[in-house]
């Protein structure tokens, strides 16, 4: 679950990356995983995801589905050339 939930991470961090921000934007985490006994892994991965900065507010989910593990996440995005 600990891989899972990392390279989930660097996969969300590729597409904020490729939308102009960077971890430091995430506001939020909703882990969807199963089971819920391995929640402590999930907050772990996520802690150490983000070792050396205040990690964002998390939010577990037991969920039923085929992989082990979906992360959702709230970002703010950077303001675009025209201040939007």
């Amino acid at each position: 679950m600990s891989t899972a939930t990392t390279d989930t991470l660097k996969s969300l961090e590729a597409t904020l990356k490729h939308l102009g921000a960077d971890r430091k934007r995430i506001v939020q985490l909703k882990a969807f995983f199963h089971p819920m006994s391995e929640a402590a892994k999930v907050r772990e991965a996520i802690k150490n995801f983000f070792a050396g900065s205040t990690p964002p507010m998390v939010v577990l989910v037991e969920w039923t589905m085929p992989g082990p593990i979906e992360i959702e996440l709230i970002a703010s995005l950077p303001k675009n050339e025209k201040g939007k």
